[in-house]
Order: structure tokens, then C-alpha cells, then sequence
């Protein structure tokens, strides 16, 4: 196998042979629920949000009545035992993550896909898109759009042994997803970045560091804020 290769295999650098046997890596973080540690406790903490929204699709779609294609997106916690901790919020281990997930039919898309060699394929073509934002440490993942086509909602329903799907004149259907997965950590961070600017003052000629976020992001475009009780009837009014 490959790891027993690198085992028997020197060092590019060194010349030296110091590889110790594989072992196993566990990308899920895992811990216990009752009293006492055991296999017979362990459970994993999720490393992705969408796995709710898969297994609860067909209690979503029957309670609100929607039909293809529609969204669901959800926000929360997720944990994955990375490696490489770095560039503060940008990787670690618990982070807040945001996804969107697009249910749709795979006959109602007008663009078609065309397979083609991997010698065909221009480097743009990937089954999974990453966005990237230049942080001040250099580009890192921004947002990840992927074709999940219908694997999770197939998978969850052979395994729980109920239909995840919809069912319209009398036909089963099991959507395809495309989902959009962000780190609400990294767009935070990637904000703050872009609207960090360094500026001098003209009549002074002193540097000062300041923040202009984009207009889009205020909560309020407009505050009418009278100085005196008397002018609250006015403001009201202009408001």
C-alpha cells in the first residue's frame, strides 16, 4: 500500500529513513455522553450543518408546503479535528458555519453538462467551486459551492428506511442539491479586512487606521434622531 511505501522509503531531505507506521486519522472530534468513558459512548460532533437539514427535508417540505425547487438554509456550530490551527479565526476547530442548500429536479436545469477527458477539462471545471479572498496572509477559502447531486437524501433514506424526497402525481422524486457553504468567522474576518484602510489626514499629514464598511452592511440607512422632546412630533413625521 501507499503508507507501507513511505515507510521503506528515505527522506528527499535527510536521506534518512524515520517514518513510523500509518495510523489512523479521525477528521470528526468525538466525545461521551453518559457518566463513564467507552466505545459503547462515544459520540461525534458534527463537522458539517447541512446533514440536519437533510434528514429532516421531507418534515420541512410537508410542513410548509413547498414545491421544487426551493431552500432551506441553516446556521450553527460544527467542530473538525484540524491539523494546522492558524491565522486566528481563519482555521480552527470550532467554527460557525452558515449553509444554504438549493432542492431541486435534475431535468429542470437548461444548461447542460458534457463529460469530458481530464485532458479536456479547462482549470475552472471542477465539481465543486471554492471562492477565494487575498487576506492579509495571502488567498484562503471563502465559500465553497458544491453539486451534491441527490447522495445525501438517497443515503439517509436507505438507512433510516423512509422516502426523503417528494411525491407529486404519484411519482417519487429525490432532488438534486447545490449547496453554498460559508465560514460566517472567515466572511467576518474577510469584511473587516476590506474596510480596514490606512488614510492621511490633510491638515495634519498624520496616518490614521480606520474602517469604512459598505453602506450595505448598516442595519439602518437612515436614523431621523431629535435633539429635544419638542421636535418628536416632526421626527415622527419626517421618519
Amino acid at each position: 500500500t501507499k503508507g507501507n511505501y513511505l515507510i521503506k522509503a528515505n527522506c528527499a531531505k535527510c536521506g534518512k529513513n524515520k517514518f513510523c507506521p500509518p495510523r489512523q486519522f479521525n477528521l470528526l472530534l468525538t466525545t461521551n455522553l453518559e457518566i463513564t468513558d467507552g466505545k459503547e459512548n462515544v459520540v461525534y460532533l458534527r463537522p458539517e450543518t447541512c446533514q440536519g437539514i437533510f434528514i429532516n427535508f421531507a418534515a420541512i417540505q410537508r410542513s410548509t408546503r413547498r414545491q421544487l425547487p426551493f431552500g432551506i438554509g441553516q446556521i450553527g456550530k460544527s467542530f473538525r479535528n484540524e491539523i494546522t490551527l492558524h491565522h486566528g479565526i481563519f482555521r480552527t476547530r470550532e467554527f460557525e458555519q452558515l449553509e444554504l442548500e438549493f432542492f431541486c429536479r435534475s431535468e429542470e436545469t437548461k444548461t447542460k453538462q458534457v463529460n469530458l477527458n481530464k485532458e479536456e477539462l479547462p482549470h475552472y471545471a471542477k465539481k465543486t467551486l471554492d471562492l477565494y479572498f487575498n487576506y492579509h496572509f495571502g488567498e484562503g477559502e471563502l465559500c465553497s459551492i458544491s453539486d451534491r447531486g441527490s447522495y445525501d437524501l438517497t443515503q439517509h433514506g436507505q438507512h433510516s428506511q423512509e422516502f426523503l424526497g417528494i411525491k407529486e402525481n404519484n411519482q417519487e422524486i429525490i432532488p438534486e442539491v447545490i449547496e453554498i457553504s460559508f465560514g460566517v468567522e472567515r466572511l467576518m474576518l474577510a469584511t473587516l479586512e476590506d474596510a480596514y484602510q490606512k488614510e492621511t489626514v490633510a491638515s495634519s499629514q498624520l496616518t490614521r487606521e480606520v474602517l469604512k464598511l459598505h453602506p450595505l452592511l448598516a442595519p439602518y440607512f437612515v436614523a431621523v434622531i431629535p435633539a429635544k422632546n419638542s421636535l418628536r412630533e416632526k421626527s415622527y413625521q419626517l421618519y
